[in-house]
């Protein structure tokens, strides 16, 4: 049987989706460089389409956050939808799903192009309080997820502090402490 040569067909993510995007970095003016505090702004525009016909900007949308998310490492995510048209379209609750980092929800920035049914979208899909996900400027957007990356942090310290006074330490402390007998 002869031999059939593999066929490659360039492909760029443009294919999927007709959206824009742009990628910012945002931190407090008072924080300090080494504590990693860095928000993640990823800003879409365009029209996102209504339905099934939605599902290729969802994974455009998703694959950008990625490639941000991998390049800047951020604490937290700000998707600024404002100049996104978007009216109906389940698969967008996976765009919100993969802006969770570290069990920080994001935050998303609204206006009249897409507020109707980002709202519908957080209700159904999500469960949740739309009113903690939707604001209608970066500013306010960026100060609800340093708070939440704050307070992710305290939470996460007090209890490595409480499982420390119950004794419960991570194996390799036991070892480095010589306490390797349970």
């Amino acid at each position: 049987m002869p031999e059939v040569p593999f066929v490659t067909t360039p492909r760029t993510l443009g294919e999927l989706s007709a959206l824009r995007y742009r990628f910012a970095t945002a931190r407090r003016g008072d924080a300090e460089a080494w504590m990693r505090d860095e928000l993640l702004l990823v800003s879409f525009a365009g029209t996102y389409g209504t339905g099934s016909a939605g599902n290729g900007d969802a994974a455009f949308m998703r694959a950008v956050l990625a490639l941000a998310r991998r390049a800047f490492a951020p604490a937290g995510v700000v998707l600024d939808l404002r100049d996104v048209e978007y009216h109906w379209g389940d698969m967008m609750a996976s765009v919100l799903n993969d802006a969770v980092l570290g069990g920080v929800s994001p935050a998303v920035v609204v206006s009249g192009t897409c507020r109707p049914a980002m709202t519908g979208l957080v209700e159904a899909e999500l469960g949740e309080d739309p009113a903690a996900w939707l604001f209608d400027g970066v500013d306010d957007a960026l100060r609800a997820v340093d708070t939440r990356v704050h307070q992710a942090r305290a939470e996460a310290e007090r209890r490595t502090r409480e499982a420390r006074l119950r004794g419960l330490r991570h194996p390799d402390e036991r070892s480095a402490a010589g306490n390797d007998r349970e």
